[in-house]
């Protein structure tokens, strides 16, 4: 969404989204610390940390194929859902889709190979289903009547923000991914 595929090399294209998001996190996180009273310090217990710490490397890892997706053109090989048409995913090259350095050494500029983008496709989904999983877990431990009512509530907008990005996902697929689609499940990701 950020570069055009043709003139810059996707590992770099992918690392401009990734600085756009930390950039993001960064402001978000100033912002915090500019006001205090919006964390949840006075919360006595809080989720697990070993969920809370894979969750964020779950989503990390989705946030990075999903970029991996958009820069190189794979949003729409699989237009089924919720699974890929077999014969596509038998034909799927992974290692090609995988290839972060490839463009750094041969001067790659263009797009994967169809099979390479079904590839990097296909994980996106998967890395979605395992973030589901996860910040699923997350979220009914959050919720549990164990943790305080700040907890709580986290926990049911995880939920919410959740299902929203699930749900434009979805629809960026069967929509054909308009750009403002597009820009929303970025923007949901961040």
């Amino acid at each position: 969404l950020l570069a055009d595929n043709a003139s810059l090399m996707p590992i770099l294209a992918t690392a401009q989204i990734l600085c756009g998001f930390f950039a993001f996190w960064l402001v978000f996180r100033l912002h915090l610390r500019i006001h205090p009273q919006l964390l949840l310090n006075s919360v006595q217990i809080a989720p697990p940390a070993y969920l809370t710490v894979s969750a964020m490397l779950v989503l990390f890892l989705q946030i990075l194929l999903g970029s991996w997706v958009s820069v190189n053109s794979a949003g729409l090989v699989c237009t089924d859902f919720p699974l890929c048409k077999p014969q596509l995913l038998q034909q799927a090259d992974y290692q090609a889709g995988l290839d972060l350095l490839n463009g750094l050494v041969n001067d790659y500029a263009g797009k994967l190979s169809f099979n390479a983008r079904v590839a990097v496709h296909w994980l996106h989904r998967l890395g979605g289903l395992a973030s589901f999983v996860v910040l699923s877990l997350l979220m009914l431990s959050a919720t549990s009547e164990q943790y305080s009512k700040p907890i709580r509530r986290a926990g049911l907008a995880l939920s919410v923000l959740l299902l929203l990005q699930i749900t434009l996902g979805i629809f960026t697929i069967k929509l054909a991914s308009p750009l403002w689609l597009d820009l929303a499940h970025s923007m949901m990701a961040a």
